[in-house]
């Protein structure tokens, strides 16, 4: 924010006998500009700086109903709106249609969902229709790759496996869905009970959920 900026920069590079000078100066500056004078008040004198004296009190804002404004600044057009308003009771403040975010480019592309990390995933059965919800700190793509293996191995270390193994069936692993993202293991594995609860088809074990409170089974339906 161009305030807090300018606060920050009086602070760190001007002597603190100077600062007081330097708030009243920019107050002045921004005020002229177009910014409410309460907005730079609560942001340069928030701390130990004392409010600029009432010699400020005479720059646009004598009248208490004052009404703002919003526009999209034009260059010539915005600057005789301002002199034709300038003892109006209206204020206009001018904002730029152009951000940076428009200016530039997305730099770094999203991660593809076989490198993302920390989530809640569901498989599909392309044989039936059951699922089964997991949830995993590794890649996705390392995690779908062992159960996959398993599956192969007839190796029966989650439902997933022992329902591929018991009914012969195989699972979609190529469309592999995320339904939520959370680093923190906790509340990973409580988002994957949430889902396990949610969806009704899913071969996930009864003991999966064995923890999860009675209390939320009126919610989970709703989520």
């Amino acid at each position: 924010m161009i305030i807090k900026s300018i606060k920050h920069k009086i602070q760190n590079l001007s002597d603190e006998l100077f600062h007081k000078k330097n708030f009243d100066e920019q107050t002045l500056f921004l005020m002229r500009n177009g910014y409410p004078k309460s907005l730079i008040h609560k942001i340069f004198y928030s701390s130990n700086v004392e409010p600029p004296p009432h010699t400020l009190n005479n720059v646009d804002e004598s009248h208490n109903n004052v009404r703002v404004c919003k526009l999209i600044y034009v260059p010539r057009l915005s600057e005789q709106l301002k002199r034709l308003m300038k003892d109006s009771t209206n204020r206009v403040i001018y904002y730029y249609n152009k951000t940076v975010r428009s200016i530039f480019s997305k730099l770094k592309d999203r991660d593809p969902k076989e490198r993302c990390s920390g989530v809640v995933y569901k498989i599909n059965c392309r044989d039936c229709s059951v699922c089964y919800v997991g949830q995993t700190g590794q890649y996705l793509g390392n995690r779908s790759a062992q159960h996959e293996r398993d599956c192969k191995n007839k190796k029966e270390s989650t439902a997933l496996s022992a329902h591929a193994s018991s009914s012969n069936h195989n699972f979609d692993f190529q469309n592999v869905e995320i339904l939520g993202r959370e680093n923190n293991w906790f509340k990973r594995c409580f988002k994957e009970m949430i889902y396990i609860k949610k969806f009704p088809n899913t071969v996930n074990a009864r003991t999966d959920v064995s923890t999860l409170s009675v209390a939320y089974s009126n919610l989970i339906p709703k989520c």
